[in-house]
């Protein structure tokens, strides 16, 4: 097995694969529905080496686990990405800025939310990578549909600059003259799930592509200039001695 070494019959796993079993075991968002184990035999170079392969399924709409990825961009949507991006970092007022790129509300007519849709490019200078957020919010009969896409990359930093996202949660607040008591929060990043752990394996290169997607139903209609659409974030930077951390939040 990759990571290990054979003592006896016992097979012992290096401390950095064991911690990626565990994070993956503990990962409350995903079902392990099988898990078998397979000898390379065709490629020399593999022969006699063994992999142990999970199988599992997610339990909400969310990607499929990857932990590699082209280090260089392509396609539409980067090259998208990379033009809406640029020059943020020469717009800094402060440590943080939201350069907006589409925003859309729509209501019928008692004011009742039917769609409301967002996409920015959020920068933090001390992440120093613009991070590009997407939320739409959507009214279907009796029932909301939320769905939340980010993503960023960066090349050429120093290991101890790269971060990765620890928790993000997404929360649709109400103004005081509704009530906070219906306000909403929904986990984009759980720091219990193995993408909020799982480090990039590429020397200097950081390259994030995550969604969520949830169903809800609200007694209390979301209305027109009664509630806001906040991000609050918790990032860590695994390469440092402390891997600390740095929290904040948007208001889109």
């Amino acid at each position: 097995m990759p990571g290990g070494y054979k003592l006896g019959k016992k097979i012992i796993l290096s401390e950095k694969i064991m911690e990626s079993l565990n994070n993956l075991f503990q990962d409350k968002s995903i079902n392990i529905v099988k898990q078998g184990s397979f000898l390379f035999s065709d490629l020399e170079q593999y022969k006699d080496k063994k992999i142990h392969v999970f199988e599992y399924k997610p339990r909400i709409s969310q990607p499929c686990y990857t932990n590699t990825r082209n280090n260089f961009l392509t396609g539409k949507d980067n090259k998208d990405y990379l033009k809406e991006s640029y020059g943020v970092n020469k717009n800094l007022d402060g440590e943080l800025f939201i350069k907006p790129i589409f925003k859309q509300s729509d209501f019928d007519n008692n004011s009742n939310l039917v769609s409301w849709k967002n996409k920015s490019i959020v920068f933090n200078s001390k992440l120093n990578t613009p991070i590009r957020i997407e939320v739409s919010l959507v009214k279907n009969d009796d029932k909301y549909s939320l769905r939340s896409d980010l993503n960023y990359y960066s090349w050429g930093k120093k290991n101890t600059n790269l971060f990765h996202i620890k928790k993000l949660d997404l929360k649709v607040l109400r103004k005081e003259s509704v009530g906070k008591k219906n306000n909403l929060s929904f986990s984009i990043i759980d720091p219990q799930t193995w993408v909020s752990k799982v480090r990039s394996k590429s020397v200097g290169v950081e390259n994030f592509d995550w969604y969520r997607e949830f169903d809800f139903v609200e007694v209390n209609n979301l209305q027109k200039d009664s509630f806001d659409v906040e991000l609050h974030w918790e990032v860590m930077f695994p390469n440092r001695k402390d891997q600390c951390c740095l929290k904040f939040k948007t208001i889109l």
